[in-house]
C-alpha cells in the first residue's frame, strides 16, 4: 500500500473506522489526555468529526487502554493506525536496536578494570514519541476520532502517535542521534533502551554524563523527566533491575 493508494482508499477506510467507534467508559480520560497533548503542541484542538472533509482527511480510531503501574491504574490513548491504513502504508528499512543491562555492566567493568570508581546515572525522556513531529505533508493522514457524551470528536496529530509504526522509527532515529552525540562529542559511555538512557562515569568529574545529557536534550527539545533522574549512584534501579 502506497501513499497514493491510501488516499484513494480513504472513503472506504474512514467509513469502516467510523462504524467501529464506540463510547468507552474511559472516554473522559481521553479528553484529559487530549488536553495534555494540546498543551504540549502534539495535537490540535478537538472538533466534531462532521466538520471534517472525509474525502481529504484520514481518521483512525482512538482507543482507551488501561495499564496497571506502580502507582495504580492509568489510561493511555492508543490509535488504531493499522485499521486506518497508515501502518500498512509504512515501510521500515532499519531494524530498531536497544541496549540492555549487559551494556551498563560492561561500562562499569571497564572502569573497574583500570582501578576507577564508576558512578552510574540514568535519564528518562518525557513523552519521547509525542515530541517527534509529523511531516506536514502527511498530517492529513493523522486525524483520530473517539466518542464522548454521544458525539464523535476528532483531533489531528502534530507529534508522532502511539500505535504508529512510523512513531517507533522516528523516535529511534532521534534516540540514536542523541546517543551518538553523547558518545562522540561528550565522550560519555552510555546506552539506551527506547526512551531510557543510562551510563556511568569516573568519580570526581564535574560535568558528569547525566549533566551533559540533560543539557543536550533540553537544547534539542526532548527534556528528561526530572522525577526519574539519578546521578552519581553506586546502586541504581534501571530497566527494572
Amino acid at each position: 500500500c502506497t501513499i497514493n493508494d491510501l488516499a484513494k482508499l480513504r472513503p472506504q477506510l474512514n467509513a469502516n473506522v467510523l462504524s467501529k467507534i464506540k463510547e468507552s467508559e474511559f472516554a473522559g480520560d481521553l479528553e484529559h489526555l487530549l488536553d495534555d497533548d494540546v498543551e504540549l503542541g502534539a495535537m490540535t484542538q478537538k472538533i466534531l468529526v462532521d466538520e471534517l472533509d472525509l474525502e481529504a482527511e484520514s481518521i483512525a480510531r482512538r482507543i482507551a487502554v488501561r495499564e496497571l503501574r506502580s502507582k495504580g491504574w492509568r489510561t493511555r490513548s492508543v490509535d488504531h493506525e493499522t485499521e486506518s491504513g497508515v501502518n500498512p502504508a509504512t515501510r521500515t528499512i532499519d531494524k530498531t536496536l536497544n541496549d540492555g543491562i549487559d551494556t551498563l555492566a560492561w561500562i562499569i567493568m571497564q572502569f573497574m578494570l583500570v582501578g576507577l570508581l564508576p558512578l552510574m546515572w540514568k535519564r528518562d525522556i518525557s513523552k519521547a514519541y509525542r515530541r517527534c513531529g509529523v511531516m506536514p505533508a502527511h498530517q492529513h493522514f493523522m486525524w483520530v476520532a473517539w466518542k464522548f457524551q454521544g458525539l464523535i470528536w476528532a483531533s489531528r496529530h502534530l507529534g508522532m502517535p502511539f500505535g504508529s509504526v512510523a512513531a517507533v522509527q522516528a523516535w529511534h532515529r532521534t534516540a540514536n542521534f542523541i546517543l551518538l552525540v553523547m558518545l562522540v562529542f561528550f565522550r560519555c559511555p552510555c546506552g539506551k533502551f527506547v526512551d531510557d538512557f543510562f551510563g556511568a562515569g569516573r568519580d570526581g568529574v564535574k560535568f558528569t554524563g547525566g549533566y551533559c545529557f540533560s543539557k543536550l536534550v533540553n537544547i534539542l527539545g526532548f527534556p528528561s523527566d526530572d522525577a526519574k533522574d539519578d546521578d552519581d549512584k553506586l546502586k541504581m534501579d534501571v530497566l527494572g533491575a
